[in-house]
Parts: structure tokens; sequence; C-alpha cells
């Protein structure tokens, strides 16, 4: 029979002792670091997710080179367009590339110069344009598809945001000249219908991403440091000193690993208070901190486990990595696996079936609490 106040015990001890270990200390350090400017962190990632986001960066003139290879092509026909003009063919002039060049003009975000391709990427490689377009001579029959070419600074982030942009103009030009051809089709287009819009791809990025890998961050630092509780007391040979005391083994275990879990919320709370500060909005955070404390002493549970059967660092940590890694690819399999549960409870999107997933969490975690105190027994057995 587990006493809890010698568990209590252990576990104030191992407490300090985590207080004490400077990777663990600064790894939460650095999870609280970078909470405090989330609201950086998330413009940065989800621009990552989606680099859509650049397109709300303004207040930047970018001087940009247009090369217009048509730019006097109708003056100056070849001779195989003279003979399809005397073979009484219609040439196509009326929506030029000219037109590109005005919806660049009039995009106050961008100033266009007529020039050369030679000198326009010279310029480009001087940084003296932020980019160039190129469009190629058109195609009087209207046959043809016309293909546009942006060339921009390599690994540049400026580059990023001008391609974000351009791609708004470059998408209008397609429309006009698609409207404009629309005459020549032979039939009419099948209608689509896509259905309803979907849901900015920030919030998805936001809700269904960003918050619970923070969230969950913490148990994958509690189970590694849990592996390294279970295999010091074999690596420094203390187990023959644990048994002097008038601890059991399980108490001994069993306050090691509440120790760690007693950590889980504490981080996930730093978490929820330093997002609530950066206005990022959470909702339900005590069922939330719920959820994330019980899959994270489950990992934590199991994580103990391979600690004690392996008795080795190394071969531990490696076994549960590969095995964590095996666990989430077969979680994201299910329509209600923890990670989206916890995005749905942070953006409010609350269902009543979420109570019973919540009480499955905690039915499986006190069966392998179960199991996993009679494997302790079975353990202390077999030790000399």
């Amino acid at each position: 029979m587990i006493q809890i106040s010698r568990l209590f015990a252990v576990t104030k001890k191992e407490l300090r002792a985590i207080r004490a270990e400077k990777t663990i200390i600064l790894a939460i350090l650095l999870q609280i670091f970078i909470a405090m400017f989330s609201s950086f962190l998330m413009v940065g990632l989800s621009a990552m997710y989606n680099p859509d986001m650049y397109k709300g960066i303004s207040g930047i003139q970018y001087a940009v080179g247009y090369v217009d290879a048509g730019l006097y092509y109708e003056s100056d026909l070849s001779e195989a367009y003279s003979d399809l003009y005397a073979e009484g063919v219609e040439l196509d002039f009326s929506l030029s590339n000219q037109r590109l060049y005005d919806l660049i003009e009039q995009d106050r975000e961008f100033v266009p110069y007529h020039l050369d391709l030679e000198t326009a990427l010279a310029s480009l490689q001087e940084r003296k344009l932020a980019a160039v377009v190129y469009v190629p001579e058109p195609d009087p029959t209207g046959v043809s598809a016309l293909f546009l070419t942006l060339y921009t600074i390599q690994n540049d982030l400026q580059s990023t945001v001008i391609e974000a942009k351009m791609q708004d103009l470059f998408m209008q030009y397609e429309r006009e000249l698609r409207e404009f051809r629309s005459e020549r089709l032979d039939s009419v287009p099948l209608p689509l219908d896509m259905g309803r819009l979907r849901g900015g791809d920030f919030y998805e990025f936001l809700y269904l991403l960003l918050i619970p890998l923070l969230l969950f961050m913490p148990a994958i630092i509690s189970a590694g440091l849990v592996v390294d509780l279970m295999t010091e007391e074999f690596s420094y040979k203390t187990l023959d000193i644990l048994k002097t005391t008038p601890l059991t083994m399980s108490e001994a275990i069993w306050g090691k690993i509440a120790a760690c879990i007693l950590i889980i919320p504490i981080q996930s709370a730093a978490w929820l208070i330093l997002l609530a500060f950066n206005q990022i909005f959470v909702a339900y955070p005590l069922l939330l901190l719920l959820h994330v404390t019980l899959i994270s002493s489950i990992l934590i549970v199991i994580a103990a486990f391979l600690g004690l059967y392996y008795k080795d660092r190394s071969s531990a940590q490696l076994v549960f990595s590969a095995f964590a890694v095996v666990l989430l690819m077969l979680a994201l399999t299910l329509p209600y696996n923890p990670i989206h549960l916890a995005g749905m409870l942070s953006a409010g999107r609350f269902h009543s079936f979420y109570f019973l997933l919540i009480a499955g969490e905690f039915i499986f975690f006190l069966l392998l609490s179960g199991v996993f105190t009679r494997f302790i027994g079975r353990f202390t057995d077999d030790l000399p």
C-alpha cells in the first residue's frame, strides 16, 4: 500500500532536484521567454505556414523593373504574322502587355520602370530595384499561354513580401485576359460550386497547430526527465540505499512520476497566461489544462515504464522517442485526437462529447497506472 505522505516527501525532494537541474530550468525558461513574445512568434511562423500573411505588410514602395518584350510589337510584326494578316486572321492586340504595367502602376506599393532586361537585372543585382517583371511578346492569335517571369533577390524577406503582393496583380491580369478571350470559346465552361469559403489560414495555424504544440511541449520535457530519474538509480547504483529506507519501491517511483506530472499544469498555465498577455484568446483554459495534464501523464507513465525496463538512459530515450513518434502518427489518424481536441477547446468550439473524451483519458490513465504499479511489484521481486 502506498502512503501518500511518503509519496509527497519523494515528490518534494525530486522537485527540489529539478529546480537545481540547470538544463531543465533553462528549457522551462526558454519556453516562457518564447511565450512572452508569442505575437511575434505567431507572425513569423504563420507566414511560413502561409506566405500570404506577408500581404498585410504595407507602407513601403518598391521599385520594379518592367521588361516588355512586345512594347513596340504591334507596329513591328514579323513576316509570319504579316502572312496571317494577309490571310484575314483576326489578331489580338486589345489587351496588350501595357495593361499589366497599368495595374502595377495603380498599386500604391509599386513604382514600375520600363527597362530592357539586361539593365533591369543589373539594377536588381545592385539592389536598385526590388524586383523585375518580364513579359514576353504576346501571341496575336491569342492561342498560346502567356508566361510571366518575376525576378527577385534570392533568400531575401523582402522578396517574399513582393511575391505575395505581386500574386494578386498577376491573378487580376489573368482574370481580365480570360474574360477578354472568353468570346473565342466554342463551348461554355462548366460552372463549379466550391461550397462555402474556408476559415482563415491564420486561425487554423494558431488554434490547430501552434497552441496545441506549445501546450504539449512540457509533456515531452517531463517524459524525457522521468526517463532520467528512473535510469539514474541504476547508473549511480543507489537502489541498495533505497532499500534501507522505509520507502517502498512503488512510493519512490510514483513520487518521481508525480514530480514530473506537477510540472505540466504549471508550465501550461504559464503558456496560457502569457498568450493572454499577447492578446491571444484561449477558451476553456481549465478544461484545456485538465486535458493536457491527462495526456501528458499517460506519456510520463509510459516513459517511466521504459526507463525501468531498459535501465539504460540512452536505450530508454531512443525507444521512447520512436514510440512517441509512432503514437503521434496513429493518434493523428483519429477524428478526435488529443491535438485536435486541444485546438477545439482553445478556439472555443465546445461539445458535450468532449467530456466523454476527457473521462476516457482519465480512465485510461488509471488503468495504465494500475498495470504499471503491478509491474513495479514484479520488478521489485526480481531485484537481487
